[in-house]
């Protein structure tokens, strides 16, 4: 009999073992050959606390998000508590946080952690400070930012991110979007109540069939003179005043429809600026393309 259990014992401590070891292969395996299954330099264990977030509430927030893709970091003046301050990341693993695709953050000082989530898909932010994006370089997964309140003045940060398709942005200090001229799949823009002015680094993508900078300070459009797809463009409240750059764009047609201010937003339009202004929404709907300007 006790020749039985040391065997059994034997065949426990050997045979048990090195089958995780392949079941969590063959996850890995599952998951992906060209998903990352280690995190960058400093958010291991040890350093992914320093790394993170400054909002105490972070922690919390991945704990709760252990089984999922997806965090909401509530932020320092959320009243959805009470939330438990920890100060370690026992119990959580890389994969928990290679995992994580989704992250909505309000109310964060600093973002610096953000460069450890590499498989990170989607990125909201509100009253969050994101240091221009600095910490978002190394994201090669990302597809969607949206963010609110922002007092970033430029996206800088993003100049080697490559797989954004939709960057949303509102009440923000915004004043260029050139950080964001690499991405060449970009389907949709929006900048609503900003200080934007230069949209000149969207000449070079071709993708893009949306865009919206109602509530802003752009003048020049003739970034989108070339740009084949466009299907929607919102230039409410803006100073736009020369609209030939749209004129020349050949690729507008019936699937286009363009948003312009009306006569009240547009009253420093005079003379001559203004004939020719209405010619050229005249033209723009003489080829079928839809331009909706209130005058």
């Amino acid at each position: 009999m006790k020749k039985f259990f040391l065997v059994l014992s034997i065949i426990v401590s050997v045979v048990v073992p090195t089958f995780s070891v392949n079941a969590a292969t063959n996850t890995n395996n599952l998951l992906g050959r060209s998903r990352p299954n280690t995190l960058p330099e400093g958010c291991q264990r040890e350093g992914i606390v320093d790394s993170m977030f400054s909002n105490d509430m972070f922690l919390d927030a991945i704990y709760k998000s252990v089984g999922y893709n997806s965090i909401f970091v509530p932020g320092s003046n959320s009243q959805l508590g009470p939330y438990e301050k920890r100060t370690d990341l026992e119990g959580i693993t890389v994969s928990d946080v290679l995992n994580l695709k989704n992250i909505e953050v309000r109310n964060a000082s600093s973002v610096k952690g953000m460069s450890c989530f590499i498989n990170l898909e989607n990125y909201g932010g509100y009253r969050t400070v994101t240091n221009n994006y600095k910490y978002f370089s190394e994201l090669k997964k990302l597809k969607t930012i949206r963010v609110s309140y922002s007092v970033d003045e430029n996206v800088d940060g993003l100049k080697n991110v490559t797989s954004l398709e939709k960057f949303e942005a509102f009440f923000s200090n915004l004043k260029n979007v050139d950080g964001l001229k690499n991405n060449k799949k970009m389907k949709k823009i929006v900048v609503n109540y900003s200080a934007l002015s230069d949209i000149s680094g969207l000449s070079e993508m071709t993708e893009l069939v949306d865009l919206n900078f109602y509530s802003t300070s752009v003048r020049d459009i003739s970034s989108l003179q070339n740009l084949p797809n466009l299907e929607r463009i919102l230039l409410v409240r803006t100073a736009v005043e020369d609209l030939s750059p749209l004129v020349n764009n050949q690729f507008l047609g019936e699937k286009t429809t363009i948003y312009l201010s009306g006569s009240y937003e547009n009253s420093r339009l005079v003379g001559e600026v203004l004939e020719k202004y209405l010619d050229d929404i005249e033209t723009l709907r003489s080829r079928g393309i839809t331009v909706s300007a209130p005058f």
